[in-house]
């Protein structure tokens, strides 16, 4: 695929895409790895390059984590392989990851039948019938597929993101895909992410939408031994101008031959960890995050080498 389609296509979906609804529910914003959370969230998920702190070739990762006091509770497993001397259009294939997403939220109360027939202010504990309360369950299923591969020095990602929500009886069934870009530029890492190019949510209720598309840029420089990162997102495109633009501050430091200590920032959180590498064949990643409002969040992450 020559690179000027590739252009074509981003510019394509930026313009055309309609009814479209400003979503920042990302998916794979939160919780798909401890490092990325410890590093202030920074989405190094789309950048082979920036997210593989190992030499290992294949690996399958889990991530369970109960977040905000246990209010939202994440579950992921991650597959990746590196691939060599795959061609396709004349473009060099030479990654392909899957995930596999679940964000759950448990025992939501339901009030909306509380409230006695008749009601006259004030009000009092008596107009409410709380044999009427309920409870049920959100869940969101996705599967991440991304085919990396280089033309001519040009790295990029096609990154595919089918969906599955449910709550209560209410469902939805959504895709979108999002592209990234990759280069260097005098030893500073330039990535740019390319969020919803085309996408679409599908409601039971009959409503649909699309999402409005997004712009994120990375920058990373490592200086010796430490990892430096930082993230502008929510660069959203409307009319062609850029506005609600985020700021993510990362460092990561690498204390000793396999260990590693983090901190990061954001908007919404402050957050610090670690990551170790176990006998070669292991990886331990622990993050901590404190949030503005939902409270402290600890998390785990490992990582197990599949390659001989």
């Amino acid at each position: 695929m020559k690179i000027h389609k590739i252009y074509t296509l981003i510019i394509f979906g930026i313009i055309f895409t309609k009814n479209q609804v400003i979503s920042n529910d990302d998916f794979f914003d939160l919780n798909t790895s401890s490092r990325f959370t410890s590093i202030g969230n920074i989405a190094l998920i789309y950048f082979p390059e920036l997210s593989e702190n190992s030499s290992f070739n294949s690996k399958f990762r889990i991530h369970q984590s109960s977040i905000y006091d246990n209010i939202l509770k994440v579950n992921n497993a991650f597959y990746t392989k590196k691939i060599d001397n795959l061609n396709i259009f004349k473009s060099k294939i030479n990654r392909i990851n899957m995930t596999f997403f679940n964000r759950k939220i448990e025992n939501i109360a339901n009030t909306s039948q509380v409230w006695s027939d008749e009601i006259n202010p004030p009000l009092s504990p008596n107009d409410i019938d709380s044999n009427l309360i309920y409870y049920f369950n959100h869940n969101d299923y996705c599967l991440l597929f991304d085919i990396f591969f280089n033309r001519k020095g040009h790295k990029f990602g096609f990154h595919f993101i089918p969906a599955y929500s449910k709550t209560e009886t209410i469902t939805s069934k959504s895709f979108t895909l999002d592209i990234s870009y990759s280069l260097k530029l005098n030893e500073v890492f330039v990535g740019l992410i390319f969020r919803d190019i085309l996408s679409f949510k599908n409601w039971s209720t009959g409503l649909n939408e699309t999402f409005l598309p997004s712009v994120s840029l990375i920058l990373n420089k490592n200086f010796k031994k430490v990892n430096f990162f930082i993230e502008l997102d929510n660069l959203y495109i409307k009319k062609y101008n850029f506005n609600e633009v985020k700021t993510k501050v990362g460092f990561e430091y690498n204390f000793a031959r396999s260990l590693f200590l983090r901190f990061g920032v954001n908007e919404d959180f402050s957050s610090f960890g670690f990551g170790t590498e176990l006998y070669k064949k292991m990886i331990i990643d622990y993050s901590f995050s404190t949030h503005n409002y939902l409270g402290d969040t600890n998390q785990f992450t490992f990582q197990f080498k599949l390659d001989k």
